[in-house]
């Protein structure tokens, strides 16, 4: 759906996404233009090392997997919509990209990175990692204005934290893999995710008389 045309929820949506997007985008050419080849080489993790460990990848594809068919499975708002493709849509893909390679550079590179320079465990940096992960996307009791939903979204981001964190030291602390594997999930499951929150729809177990009669995007 025309995010100038649709639904409300679609229009903030967009607007949520806009601004995040390019905010992120802004700070990321920051980044690039300070230093390039830092940028490429520490911040994304290109590295030749990455050729040495290829079974790297197989675990990012299947922690992709799992966490995008988990969301896609129980949330109504990514399942209805998961193949639409619209206006909204494109800023998802936007977001998608650059929210991947950011919170993968700081929670991940530069957290874990300054973790260990402090002689701090492997298994204990995953540890912090996942939860300041997890306790960053409390963000979306703002959006859903519901705080039960704090819980659940800080659990479920933990976890994944805690999977990208490990990803990162399998790859000898390339941030590229995870890079890919978080932009890969957040491709299958924004701007849906956002419209849900936003909407009061994300839940999966609504009662029936609790949901709106199915829209173009509810």
């Amino acid at each position: 759906m025309d995010i100038n045309h649709g639904h409300g929820h679609d229009r903030t949506a967009g607007w949520v996404l806009a601004g995040l997007a390019a905010f992120m985008t802004a700070f990321l050419l920051w980044w690039l233009v300070r230093d390039p080849q830092e940028f490429v080489e520490v911040r994304l993790g290109v590295t030749p090392a990455l050729a040495d460990i290829p079974w790297v990848w197989a675990v990012a594809a299947a922690i992709a997997i799992a966490y995008a068919g988990y969301t896609v499975w129980n949330v109504p708002a990514v399942r209805e919509h998961v193949t639409t493709f619209s206006r909204l849509k494109l800023l998802g893909i936007w977001a998608a990209i650059v929210s991947g390679m950011l919170e993968e550079m700081v929670f991940r590179q530069l957290f874990m990175d300054w973790l260990d320079r402090s002689d701090t465990a492997a298994v204990t940096q995953i540890a912090l990692s996942a939860i300041a992960f997890g306790i960053a996307h409390a963000a979306w009791i703002v959006l859903a204005r519901d705080w039960s939903i704090g819980i659940p979204v800080i659990i479920a981001t933990t976890i994944l934290g805690a999977m990208l964190a490990t990803l990162y030291l399998l790859a000898d602390r390339s941030t590229l893999p995870a890079i890919a594997t978080h932009t890969a999930i957040n491709l299958v499951i924004e701007p849906w995710l956002i419209v849900g929150a936003i909407a009061g729809t994300w839940r999966a177990q609504a009662a029936p008389a609790d949901r709106r009669p199915s829209t173009a995007h509810d």
